[in-house]
């Protein structure tokens, strides 16, 4: 698998975020990339299937952050999704 060709992220997405804070804060997710969507669909119809589909992400993005300022939350998501590559940018010079 090619991770330089933006093709082969093409699949399902699995998506976790959580963020806490009291006055100072910080916050992290974990996006795993190109999941199979047959085996994401699967894992949803059959959770024991799940940590087959995670395994089958070719790319895994992190990101993390802090933050200040009057705040008192904490918080975790779970997400799905799915990325189609449809180009760089569409030809506007006309």
């Amino acid at each position: 698998m090619d991770l330089k060709d933006p093709r082969s992220l093409e699949g399902g997405t699995v998506y976790l975020e959580g963020a806490g804070g009291y006055l100072l804060g910080g916050n992290g997710s974990l996006m795993m990339l190109g999941i199979s969507r047959t085996l994401l669909l699967m894992g949803i119809a059959k959770p024991d299937l799940i940590g087959m589909a995670v395994r089958s992400a070719p790319a895994v993005l992190t990101m993390a952050g802090v933050n200040e300022g009057l705040q008192n939350v904490a918080g975790i998501a779970f997400m799905l999704g799915q990325i189609t590559y449809k180009g760089l940018y569409a030809d506007d010079s006309n």
